[in-house]
């Protein structure tokens, strides 16, 4: 008998009520119920009473249902059951434009270790047909499906078995990252779930300079954050410095900076002086609010401030130690050039 771990985080099922609140309904329509009541309590009820019967009529006629609130329960029925679905409808299932049947199939394969159905799983990501939402739970079924994984839950100890352990295959995630014909957000999606950054510190950097994706970067640069040494430092620095990028992206760098522990302000007085965007003179005025400054850098900035225009002067004084309130620009006018989104993305990424 094939015993299934069904912890971890595949455990997603809602599980129906004990058996016996069904039995106390003799004369249950658990097919009305689940096709038009919408109160969860009766739909678990209605479930318990398809798995007393051992209805398999009514489980088919869920099963093959177009509509995806049947599908679901049909889905729900088979893991508690359990029922074999086929591997035809699961594929169905799979290619389902709601994403709840394409969840509960996921996790119906997984934990049912439908291996068979392995290749089309990863013949859906490459088809970009994985919801961005849905992917932790494909990468989960592809940990499931890996053969040493399978065929160590067919064995009846598995379940007290601590050295049994979900892997995806070596290299799984970097191929993701690497495949410019996956969507961005997948991509981007995938970074999460590298174990180790360092370890993939010169792929990071590539695809910072090579990717076009804003979705994609971000989520680099957010990598890169966690990771204080020099290199990683450089490339967020190079990045930070280079108009060609966006510059919302380019502020974020600079914060980022400032999680690492070498905090040089050489380079950044030039940018600081030479900007013209606002949101970049903007964080590197914060940046430098952090550093350590020489006097001499501290008259330099005293004098770019004043010919500034907007609140730079407030920033800066606030960034002294100066509370006393300072004018600054007009609520409406921040408003309206959109300052106030984007300097508070900027200002809650500040390391406390």
């Amino acid at each position: 008998m094939c015993i299934r771990d069904r912890s971890g985080p595949l455990q997603a099922f809602t599980e129906p009520l004990a058996p016996d609140f069904a039995a106390e309904i003799d004369s249950f329509d658990a097919w009305h119920v689940l096709q038009t009541i919408a109160d969860p309590f009766l739909k678990s009820q209605a479930r318990w009473s398809i798995i007393r019967d051992q209805d398999t009529a009514l489980l088919r006629r869920l099963l093959a249902s177009n509509l995806a609130q049947l599908q679901t329960q049909g889905l729900l029925i088979s893991r508690a059951w359990p029922y074999a679905v086929t591997a035809s409808r699961l594929r169905y299932f799979l290619r389902s434009e709601d994403q709840e049947v394409v969840r509960l199939a996921l996790i119906y394969i997984a934990q049912e270790g439908r291996t068979g159905l392995l290749s089309d799983l990863e013949a859906l990501l490459a088809t970009g047909k994985i919801p961005t939402a849905l992917f932790e739970t494909y990468l989960e079924t592809i940990k499931h499906l890996q053969p040493s994984f399978a065929a160590g839950m067919d064995t009846a100890n598995s379940r007290n078995d601590s050295s049994l352990t979900r892997k995806l295959p070596p290299g799984y995630l970097a191929s993701i990252l690497t495949n410019n014909n996956l969507p961005a957000p997948i991509r981007a999606a995938t970074l999460p779930q590298l174990a180790d950054y360092t370890a993939h510190m010169s792929l990071l950097i590539r695809l910072l300079a090579e990717s076009d994706a804003p979705e994609l970067q971000e989520s680099i640069i957010m990598a890169l954050r966690q990771v204080d040494n020099p290199t990683s430092t450089d490339a967020l620095l190079s990045y930070s410095l280079d108009d060609n990028y966006d510059p919302g992206l380019r502020a974020l760098a600079l914060i980022s900076l400032l999680y690492h522990s070498r905090l040089d302000p050489d380079p950044l007085l030039n940018l600081l002086f030479t900007t013209d965007h606002a949101l970049i003179a903007y964080t590197t005025l914060k940046f430098l609010c952090r550093c350590q400054l020489t006097e001499q850098v501290r008259t330099d900035i005293n004098h770019w401030v004043k010919r500034q225009q907007g609140d730079m002067q407030a920033v800066w004084t606030l960034c002294q130690g100066n509370n006393q309130p300072v004018a600054s620009g007009s609520l409406a006018e921040m408003k309206a050039e959109k300052k106030t989104v984007e300097r508070g993305k900027i200002i809650f990424q500040l390391p406390q």
